[in-house]
């Protein structure tokens, strides 16, 4: 699977607008993410109230900004009644922003995004500018602001990963100013988006109750989940993403393929240098200077080597307890049994001993250095880039959503405005009360855009 994701400055703003527009009414569902230049205290995000934590987000979103803007459109294709395939045409966009008011910059944000290949050159040199807060009333021409308006007006679901922070940003950098009260704030974005909003965070532990919710781990695990689905004759996703060949495009191929089986082989062997902590919790602090291997495509091996090896014990366990139900019976048919048993288990063994020397050779024929395979075959993705990012929790939307469509026990609109919190057993449910109004901003806003 190659995605191409088309850069968006100032530079080809205006000449891409309609192919954006286009792309955002003729969505089913649209996934964004953002980056930012910091994210303040950390404690502070984590309080355990939630009131103190949106009042802390709402003093980093009016004094940091939003530095690049993800977008992706999900539209999808026609379905024969007969197909297991479930199509979609997808077109990502990824916008360099330059915010015109002062804002602060964070080293460690800053680090940790060229280390993951931002271009702040062209963030700089480039970015579309926008200002924070209130604003007049907004025309029709091209702009950041008019674009978010786009958003409320295509009225469809939109896709988040771990979507509070981008939320309050979206509100503050696009909107208007943030309301003082969690539940106003609350109430508006209910208002604004009322096809919904679902957190591919909050699925994937609430729902699909995956081991680990870091989004490139539950890309990769999604296409590993597809590829067995298609296997086994059940609903899958398909993805199809043209290049728009448009004046002023600047366009990023990006490949998303998984490892073959030979490769996977090879990789085993690699198991042992898996960065415990960067297993453990998607990343590791000191990763520019740790020895080890950080590898979302090595986790997902070792999970399936750790599963395959637990399945292999229940059946040496339920050989045993054959074995000795056989031994308690009569001896006739005892002795028959084992015998019969016997060389069963001597032909496994031997065909055991068959697939381990026919493994070795196949060892033996890879040729790759070991250097080489580790910049080769281990290269991270591009993730951390915000439209590419926002590919990634459109796509895991998508198979979410397909998966679930079979399940007895949940599915998909079970997590419709339910907004992930982090140290937190319960979501943010994105819900007007009876008993709140909407800023006065946002009706404002609202009856100019509806008129």
């Amino acid at each position: 699977m190659e995605i191409v994701v088309n850069d968006v400055t100032r530079k080809n703003f205006i000449t891409m607008w309609p192919s954006m527009m286009l792309a955002i009414r003729n969505s089913h569902f649209l996934a964004l993410d953002l980056e930012l230049s910091g994210l303040g205290d950390r404690k502070q995000l984590s309080a355990s109230s939630i009131d103190v934590r949106y009042s802390a987000l709402c003093n980093i979103a009016r004094s940091r900004s939003v530095i690049s803007f993800g977008l992706a459109c999900f539209c999808q294709g026609a379905t024969d009644e007969d197909s297991h395939e479930r199509k979609y045409n997808v077109q990502v966009f990824n916008l360099f922003l330059l915010c015109d008011d002062d804002y602060i910059v964070e080293s460690q944000a800053l680090q940790f995004l060229v280390k993951h290949g931002f271009d702040f050159n062209k963030q700089y040199a480039f970015g579309i500018p926008y200002k924070r807060g209130i604003q007049e009333k907004v025309d029709q021409h091209p702009s950041i602001r008019r674009l978010f308006l786009e958003l409320i007006l295509a009225k469809v679901p939109l896709i988040f990963h771990n979507g509070f922070i981008d939320l309050v940003f979206m509100y503050q950098c696009f909107y208007s100013d943030l309301p003082n009260s969690l539940q106003t704030f609350v109430a508006d974005i209910f208002e604004m988006f009322q096809s919904g909003i679902h957190d591919t965070k909050y699925i994937s532990e609430y729902q699909i109750r995956e081991n680990l919710s870091f989004l490139e781990y539950l890309f990769r695990k999604c296409q590993h989940s597809n590829e067995s689905m298609k296997s086994a004759g059940k609903r899958y996703v398909s993805v199809q993403s043209k290049a728009l060949h448009g004046v002023g495009t600047e366009e990023e191929l990006v490949s998303c393929v998984l490892p073959g089986i030979t490769i996977t082989k090879t990789l085993k062997n690699y198991l042992p240098q898996l960065c415990k902590s960067f297993q453990e919790r998607g990343y590791c602090q000191t990763e520019s200077s740790c020895a080890k291997i950080h590898s979302v495509d090595l986790i997902i091996i070792s999970e399936e080597t750790n599963q395959s090896k637990k399945s292999r014990k229940r059946s040496r366990k339920r050989r045993r307890q054959s074995e000795s139900i056989v031994a308690n019976g009569d001896a006739q048919n005892s002795g028959s049994f084992q015998e019969e048993n016997s060389n069963g288990i001597i032909a496994s063994k031997k065909a055991k001993s068959e697939n381990q020397e026919e493994l070795v050779r196949d060892s033996k024929s890879e040729t790759i250095a070991e250097d080489s395979f580790i910049e080769q075959i281990l290269p991270r993705m591009k993730g951390h880039r915000a439209g590419f990012d926002a590919f990634m929790t459109g796509y895991c939307f998508a198979c979410y959503q397909t998966e679930l469509q079979d399940s007895k026990h949940t599915n998909i609109m079970e997590s419709r405005n339910k907004i992930y919190l982090t140290a937190k057993d319960m979501p943010l449910t994105i819900l007007k009360s009876h008993f709140v109004k909407t800023s006065s901003n946002h009706r404002t806003i609202m009856a100019d855009l509806l008129k």
